[in-house]
């Protein structure tokens, strides 16, 4: 064990090396001969210790020779030493080594004409020895190789097969007897091996050993005598036969071409030839040759005669590169092929009717024996087969385009489709035809397409025929409108459809019949003239109605009436021209619009734009002032009547100007400093009076002062929009004060570590004021008071924490009212963003009072002095250690500070910054800032063995101030310093020579050194970087005992001994902490150093102190530990006191622990077991060092488990949610030790299956909604699939959401239903993702109901003063529940009257003439109730609206009544002309998902066996919106 001296130690010097003679090699071998062409080679292996290169001897028999040298091998050619063949050689090795002394740096220079003796060595040289050579190898016996042999390839060179090659060996000049032949064969210049073992001269053989078709193979033959083998022969050449073509077929043909094809055969291939061997016992005749195309396996032939049977064959070829002939396989078998008809030609298309077309045709074929097909846009429409060569196409659509298509077949084959022809069937007429007055002198005539008709392709147009002569032609929209006609007057007009067919040039111009009875239209009536008077008082306004012609109120117009905002203020039927209106009971401060309007046969005329008038606002209430701050006041009222005025004016009885200031919503002066107007904002019904603002008529300055009493008067304004004035209300007075001014001058001054004092301007008059200190976090956003009553300044805050960031705030008070230096602050801060922002910014708080201080001299030198912090802590310990001759190393500790680092101010953007400050010799120059963490550096540029004092203290930067701002620098606070002595340490001794001593020098070396310094010097020899127990004052030593041949590395280091070399015991070691496990067998544990006394390093031990370890580290790994073993570790600090024994510490510092497991790991096998359960399978890779750990299961970052040493397993974890993800991680676990997590493996749980109690069905007007509750986590997306039996049989899949609709029923129907609903969701496991499917669903047995349907109303009779309604519905109806309002009886005056019934008509009596009456009916069955229908009825004029509002729309039809029950007919009849069709065209669809408020798809239809797709729903729904049933 080494632990080194007391001292300072100098650095190692460069290493040096020496070397020992080699060893000899063994094995010596003769490795390949060659005796034809003179080529030999001999190896061996190399002995234990590598020389550098080898010398090769070969000597004959008169024991003369020759060697070669060998670098960087292990064989030798000695072809060159060898002079004849058959003849004995003996052959030997040596090994040679070459020695390099140098540098370990490499920088020594080699040296020339060394030689064999004692090696004298010089400082960077290198000696070389060729000499230290070792004793020869033994000798070993070569033979001469035969001669060389010949072969040939026999006649024919091709036989019947491709598949086999003759070959023979010819007469040789050696003999055979003794000398055996083998036979070889190549391909493509790859040897495949001996073919023939011992061949004999002259007799043939056969080659059938695995050879191609189409294939070129060589030969070559070699003679063997003994170990040696001849030169090859010459190699001769041959080709097999090409393969067979494979597979021969037709792939199609047409009229005079048939396409061939075929799969090419193994081997090699030139060409193909295509032959047509129709004729039987013909000689084929070659039809193509496809030539130098071997890949092309397909071929097309041309120019054969139409409707003709051919038989066809195929055979390759192969071109040999041997003697360049062509051999032929085989023929393939024959195909035969057919032509096809010819296309048949379109003559003419021509509409017969609206439902029918026919198509006139040709052949250039007979006719006999064929058959046509007819398509119409690519769909069958029929066939021709008895030799007509027309065709009519039935049921086609009115007015739509066919693309027509023909095609031929006869005996199975179809010729190719005929050119497409056009042609089109005549239109329908246009359908829904009505019309909309658009004024007194327009009208807009509207009409649907064409009923029954093909889809609009853009050829169709409309004719507009108006009195009986065509207005307008061409049209190519639904509508147009006509102007210049005539107020209330009527007009007969119809519409007839034109189709343009795209049959041929010029197109062709396809018109519908006009209808028998033409449509009646109206133009409506003018306006009437409306006009105001103005407000009278708060709540009335004036009205004047003047007729808009020449005719009188009464006639003809139906009614007159006037409007207030939409709703009818009066019924005019007198015969004033004008009509006054005085309107009464209104809101005060609000705008009103008037519009009146005419009716004449049911069409109406507004009034132009609404006129606009507004009453006059009502007084403020509860006006109150509050003062704010030291610079204003807050005046606060409630606005009359809800707040519906516009803005308020408002008065300061300031001396020299007392005018009413406008005030109001987003309304804001012009102010910038106290000679400008000020800025006022004010929201709502607060407003803030400032410190200067300036009179609009007079010249000066109203000034608003701390600690003064004004009065204020406030009254309401309302802006009328529609009117452009503003309205004035009558006027409050309140009285208002300010608070004092804050205070100034406020500044913080750090004390020490615990103590801030605080200070400011103390104000005395014109009266005392008294002070709070307030203590505040550091966003300045929350304070408490630390002392109260405060009358001098400073004043000195105490028991405070070290080095923390504080804030304060001084508040002045008098008189009950109070002001902060805060609250100027935040003045003026809004002030700073109306300034940045003049022209956008609208703040709800602009006060300021010193407008000519800028915001960022009084943020920093004002504001920004309300923070400071308190000094921090010096260092704890100080310590040094040796670095080199010009540098000391030391190191120290500081108070912990984390709580105070993360200290900050938001409102300046800085952090608190701490820092270590280094420095040396009471040197500020020398000062170094470091990060606080950092507890070493290092200073440089001393001399050898020189002390200084080393020093070190704390630096904290306050966050006090923004850095940008050049008069406020931050607070820099620093610490006092600890202090410590220091020493450099000795000169790197330098290594002078290496010599190896005369005595014995292959193993004593010799080695010199010296040093500059002039102290007393003690030095240490290394050998190959280990202390080779030399240490002595001595500039020479002898190293004794070496290995021969052996290169060694030497250094030397120097120490200087300072110390009185009395003993000392160290101090223990504070802290041992185990940092870090490496892996399952190492752990690493760091410590730190004493704080106090000297120590030199550490021992440490593993055993209990059986065996120590020294070191100057801080950490040290221990490896190679067994893994269920509990290990030890001890550390003690090193004493040393020169000469005497090192010591050390008492106490040592111990840990005992077990190594942390491996990790374990989840297995892909987990898997749910049902919705509540999941089985974790797991493997334990502890197991395989024999020692199983703890396992423990964590789910979603929380343990459910904890299983003791069970080794690869799996648990079962209950209890979950269904339909629900996991994640999983594990670790293993024995003693404190527990191993990382490992990867998260998600799982999940399969959905929950619902229950009975789960699911309803939720009766709709025309169907039934299938809802369910979810059985999900928030984690997943359910989707169910649907199983229904019962009174309907269906199935659906992927429906996402809760609920679904289950088709169009009849109106009050009930359908029993057997539901099963299964659920799943994607779960996204680890190991792939998996679909989860609920289990053990239930059949759920539900009544399924459909609402009644709405009731259609049907006036029969009225007379005014009775009326007798009708309903009609579809479905079933229990019962009927009629309310007519309003309703006037003995008993009931103005209300309404309800009564319940089971029949279908009702008389009503005891009208009054006069009133419009509501009537409702609800259809009622099994207790469920339909949508209510609505019928008014206007007993004054006993006209009826029907489906309308009071207020009318804009068209009110004649025949309206007539139209409803015609629509309801419509839609009745639509809809089963829709479900003929569909079944007519077996219409189906797959489901498809919608939304949740649309019907989902298929949609059933009650009792009929088939599903409307999307498209037809969809327009199925348009229908029923576009004809309301009524």
């Amino acid at each position: 064990m080494y632990v080194g001296l007391n001292g300072f130690e100098g650095e190692s010097s460069n290493a040096r090396v020496y070397c020992t003679g080699p060893e000899e090699p063994n094995f010596l071998r003769l490795s390949s001969t060659d005796a034809a062409t003179g080529a030999y080679h001999v190896s061996w292996n190399h002995p234990q210790t590598m020389p550098t290169s080898y010398d090769v001897y070969v000597v004959d028999s008169s024991s003369s020779g020759s060697s070669v040298n060998v670098v960087g091998g292990l064989t030798a050619d000695i072809s060159a030493l060898i002079s004849a063949s058959a003849e004995t050689y003996q052959i030997g090795v040596t090994s040679v080594f070459t020695c390099a002394s140098a540098d370990s740096d490499g920088s020594g220079v080699a040296s020339t004409g060394c030689f064999k003796s004692q090696l004298q060595r010089l400082l960077h040289n290198i000696c070389v020895i060729r000499d230290l050579e070792s004793d020869m190898n033994s000798t070993i016996t070569v033979y001469a190789a035969p001669g060389q042999p010949n072969l040939a390839i026999l006649s024919p060179n091709y036989p019947p097969t491709g598949f086999e090659l003759n070959v023979t060996l010819a007469v040789t000049d050696f003999d055979t007897g003794s000398v055996s032949v083998d036979i070889y064969r190549t391909l493509d210049g790859v040897d495949e091996g001996i073919v023939v073992e011992n061949a004999v001269a002259g007799i043939p053989f056969l080659d059938t050993n695995n050879l191609e078709p189409g294939t070129m193979y060589s030969y070559h033959a070699v003679a063997v005598y003994h170990e040696a083998s001849s030169v090859s022969s010459p190699e001769v050449s041959g080709c097999t036969l090409p393969g067979i073509p494979l597979n021969f077929r037709v792939q199609y043909t047409t009229d005079g071409s048939v396409f061939a094809a075929w799969n090419a055969p193994n081997g090699g291939i030139t060409d193909y030839e295509i032959l047509d061997m129709t004729t039987p016992g013909a000689s084929p005749v070659a039809m193509a040759t496809l030539m130098g195309t071997a890949a092309v396996t397909e071929a097309d032939i041309t120019s054969l005669v139409s409707n003709t049977n051919y038989t066809i064959g195929v055979r390759s070829t192969f071109l040999c590169p041997a003697d360049s002939a062509t051999v032929y396989s085989d023929y393939a078998d024959s195909v035969g092929g057919t032509t096809r008809p010819a296309v048949p030609v379109i003559t003419s298309v021509t509409g017969l009717d609206t439902n029918s077309i026919q198509i006139n045709f040709t052949t250039t074929d007979a006719m006999t024996g064929l058959a046509f097909t007819v398509f119409s846009k690519g769909i069958e429409v029929g066939s021709v087969s008895s030799g007509d060569a027309f065709f009519t196409h039935t049921g086609v659509l009115a007015g739509s385009e066919n693309i027509y298509t023909l095609m031929a077949t006869n005996n199975g084959l179809d010729s190719d489709l005929s050119l497409p022809f056009v042609g089109c069937s005549f239109p329908n007429h246009p359908s829904n035809v009505y019309f909309s007055p658009l004024g007194p002198n327009s009208i807009e005539y509207l009409w649907s397409y064409p009923a029954d008709s093909a889809p609009d392709s853009g050829n169709v147009y409309y004719d507009l025929v108006i009195n009986g002569t065509t207005d307008q032609d061409n049209l190519d929209g639904l509508g147009y409108v006509k102007t210049g006609l005539l107020p209330m007057e009527s007009y007969n007009f119809s519409v007839v459809t034109v189709l343009v067919c795209d049959s041929g040039a010029p197109h062709e111009y396809l018109s519908s019949e006009m209808g028998a009875t033409d449509y009646l239209a109206y133009t409506a009536p003018e306006a009437p003239v409306l006009a105001l008077d103005g407000p009278s008082t708060v709540s009335s306004i004036g009205v004047t109605l003047e007729n808009p012609g020449s005719n009188t109120w009464t006639s003809p117009y139906d009614k007159i009436r006037i409007f207030r905002d939409g709703f009818q203020v009066s019924v005019f039927t007198g015969t004033d021209d004008p009509f006054q209106l005085n309107d009464t009971g209104l809101v005060p401060a609000t705008q009103y619009a008037y519009e009146a309007e005419v009716t004449w046969n049911r069409l109406t005329a507004y009034s132009d734009a609404p006129l606009y008038e507004c009453t006059y606002p009502e007084v403020p209430q509860n006006l109150h002032a509050i003062p704010h701050e030291w610079y204003g006041i807050n005046v606060f009222w409630e606005a009359p009547l809800g707040n519906t005025v516009t803005k308020f004016q408002i008065k300061i009885n300031v001396t020299g100007e007392d005018d009413w200031e406008d005030v109001g919503l987003n309304y804001r002066f012009s102010v910038r400093n106290p000679a400008t107007p000020v800025d006022f904002d004010i929201v709502g019904t607060e407003y803030n009076l400032l410190g200067f603002f300036t009179a609009k008529e007079t010249a000066g300055v109203k000034t608003i002062l701390p600690n003064s009493a004004y009065e204020i008067q406030v009254r309401a304004l309302y802006d009328c929009v529609g009117t452009s004035t503003t309205y004035e209300g009558e006027s409050v007075s309140v009285t208002g004060m300010t608070a004092p001014y804050p205070p100034q001058a406020v500044a913080l001054t750090p004390i020490d570590e615990e103590a801030i004092e605080v200070s400011w301007t103390v104000v005395t008059s014109p009266e005392v004021l008294t002070y709070d200190i307030l203590q505040c976090d550091s966003n300045l956003t929350t304070c408490n008071t630390v002392a109260s009553e405060v009358t001098t300044s400073p004043y000195t805050v105490t028991g405070l924490t070290m080095a923390s960031f504080y804030c304060f705030d001084v508040v002045a008070k008098w008189n009950g009212l109070s002001t902060s230096v805060l609250g100027r602050k935040k003045w003026l801060t809004d002030y700073q963003d109306y300034l940045d922002s003049p022209e956008s910014v609208l703040t709800e708080d602009v006060y300021f009072y010193e407008t000519q201080l800028t915001f960022t001299n009084y943020t920093h030198g004002y504001y920004d002095t309300l923070c400071s912090c308190t000094y921090p802590p010096p260092p704890i310990t100080i310590g040094w250690d040796q670095h080199n001759s010009s540098g000391i190393y030391y190191t120290w500790t500081m108070p912990d500070l984390s709580a105070q680092r993360t200290q900050k101010s938001t409102l300046t953007s800085q952090n608190m910054t701490l820092a270590s400050v280094a420095f040396y010799d009471n040197v500020a120059a020398s000062e170094v800032e470091l990060h606080y963490d950092t507890t070493e550096y290092i200073f440089d540029g001393f001399n050898p063995i020189e002390s200084h004092i080393l020093q070190v203290k704390s630096r904290l930067v306050c966050p006090d101030r923004k850095s940008e701002v050049a008069d406020a620098d931050s607070t820099v606070l620093d610490s006092q310093a600890l202090n410590i002595t220091g020493w450099t340490r000795p000169t790197i001794p330098t290594i002078d020579s290496i010599t190896q001593e005369s005595s014995n020098p292959d193993e004593d070396l010799n080695i010199a050194y010296s040093t500059p310094d002039t102290e007393v010097i003690y030095f240490y020899l290394d050998r190959d970087f280990s202390n080779s127990g030399l240490n002595d004052t001595a500039l020479f030593k002898v190293d004794m005992g070496l290995t021969p041949g052996t290169a060694y590395n030497y250094s030397v280091y120097a120490h200087h001994q300072t110390g009185s070399g009395e003993k000392f015991v160290p101090s223990d070691i504070p802290t041992l902490a185990q940092t870090k496990v490496d892996n399952v067998n190492s752990v690493q544990f760091d410590w730190t150093a004493p704080t106090t006394g000297q120590y030199i390093g550490f021992n440490y031990t593993s055993d209990l102190g059986t065996t120590f370890t020294f070191t100057t580290d801080l950490e040290v790994t221990l490896t190679d530990l067994d893994w269920c073993t509990q290990w030890t570790f001890d550390v003690y600090s090193v004493g040393d006191c020169g000469a005497n024994p090192d010591v050390l510490s008492e106490n040592p510092q111990s840990l005992s622990d077990y190594l942390t497991p491996k990790i374990p790991s989840i297995e892909a096998t987990s898997e749910a077991v049902s919705d509540t359960e999941i089985n974790v399978f797991y493997s334990d890779p502890n197991e395989d060092l024999g020692c199983a750990a703890d396992i423990l299961i964590y789910r979603d970052g929380e343990e459910v488990a904890n299983l003791s040493a069970p080794g690869s397993g799996f648990h079962g974890d209950t209890g979950l949610v269904g339909a629900s993800v996991y994640e999983y991680r594990i670790s293993a676990a024995r003693g404190s030790q527990q191993s990382l997590l490992s990867d998260t493996f998600v799982l999940c749980t399969a959905p929950t299956p619902l229950s009975a109690a789960d699911v309803q069905c939720v009766p709709e007007p025309l169907y039934s909604r299938l809802e369910w509750a979810s059985n999900s986590s928030s984690d997943v997306n359910l989707t169910y699939n649907i199983e229904i039996t019962g009174d309907l049989t269906r199935s659906y899949n992927q429906v996402p959401g809760q609920q679904f609709r289950l088709g169009v029923f009849a109106p009050a129907s009930l359908h029993v239903l057997s539901v099963t609903i299964s659920s799943s969701f994607q779960c996204p496991k680890t190991s792939g993702e998996e679909t989860m499917t609920s289990t053990g669903d239930v059949a759920i047995t539900l009544d399924c109901y459909t609402l009644p349907d709405q009731v259609a109303i049907t006036e029969e009779a009225s007379d005014g003063s009775s009326l007798e309604l009708s309903w009609v519905h579809a479905g079933g109806s229990d019962l009927f529940l009629v309310r007519i309002t309003p309703f006037a009886s003995e008993n009931n005056d103005g209300g309404s009257q309800s009564i319940n019934m089971t029949e279908s008509t009702y008389i009503f009596t005891e009208l009054d003439g006069k009133s419009t009456y509501t009537v409702e009916i609800i259809n009622v069955f099994n207790g469920m109730q339909s949508t209510v229908a609505t019928y008014e009825y206007d007993s004054s004029s006993d006209n009826t609206l029907i489906g309308l509002p009071f207020i009318a729309g804009v068209i009110v039809l004649v025949l309206v009544c007539i139209v409803a029950v015609a629509l309801l007919g419509l839609l009745i009849f639509g809809l089963y002309k829709l479900v003929m069709f569909l079944k007519a065209n077996g219409a189906s669809a797959k489901p498809n998902t919608v939304e949740p408020d649309r019907l989902n798809t298929p949609e059933e239809v009650e009792e009929v066996d088939w599903t409307i797709n999307n498209g037809y729903n969809l327009r199925a729904e348009y229908n029923a919106t576009k004809f309301p049933r009524t």
